[in-house]
């Protein structure tokens, strides 16, 4: 399928200045709940996919002695294991340690924008059985999608490697996720208790 409609771009275009891989879907569910069929979907769109389109992408490259840019969006979940979003964030670890070896390999400029909590729909639009989600992500004070698309422009218009697109106070968590993984989780779960880790799974997987 990929190479079929990569076909038909090639024929007309001449050349691909910058591919922006923005597809992606979220997976909700409590761990003992898990649809392994759901997670290999997921894994399906966020991962494979996405590497499917980027090397029809550089070969094209390759074959016609060109280059251009690459654009990824990953998460800042890559920093921050959430409960009942786990599946997500691995899809999203593994697509940046891909896209930072295709980097080195390929030596093409590659931005990974890593949102935090955007107004996406990505919630009402997730994977999870039956009608019980919740459209409306009401736990994080979130950052519109207008703002985090201008800030994803601004990196990809500037080469960065990676950015990480969230409002001030997420930032701060982001930095201790980076630089001291284990300390953020073991704060974490002494913070996330119930009733606490109750009122997430309310608001994320509307469970009452």
């Amino acid at each position: 399928m990929i190479e079929t409609k990569f076909e038909e771009i090639k024929k007309r275009f001449s050349n691909i200045d910058l591919l922006i891989n923005n597809a992606g879907r979220l997976y909700l569910s409590k761990f003992l709940e898990d649809d392994q069929e759901d997670i290999e979907k997921l894994f399906q769109l966020n991962y494979f996919a996405n590497l499917n389109v980027t090397r029809e992408v550089i070969r094209f490259w390759k074959q016609t002695n060109q280059t251009g840019q690459i654009a990824v969006t990953s998460s800042t979940a890559v920093y921050m294991e959430y409960p009942f979003i786990q599946h997500y964030s691995v899809t999203k670890k593994a697509l940046n340690a891909a896209y930072n070896a295709l980097r080195i390999e390929h030596k093409v400029p590659i931005t990974l924008i890593c949102p935090g909590p955007v107004y996406t729909g990505i919630y009402a639009n997730s994977f999870i059985k039956g009608e019980n989600r919740n459209p409306d992500h009401a736990l994080f004070f979130n950052m519109t999608s207008e703002r985090c698309a201008e800030l994803s422009l601004v990196a990809i218009a500037n080469q960065f490697s990676e950015v990480w697109v969230s409002k001030q106070y997420y930032l701060f968590l982001i930095y201790i996720g980076k630089i001291a993984p284990l300390t953020l989780n073991k704060v974490a779960t002494l913070i996330m208790r119930e009733p606490l880790l109750e009122r997430v799974r309310t608001v994320i997987l509307k469970d009452h």
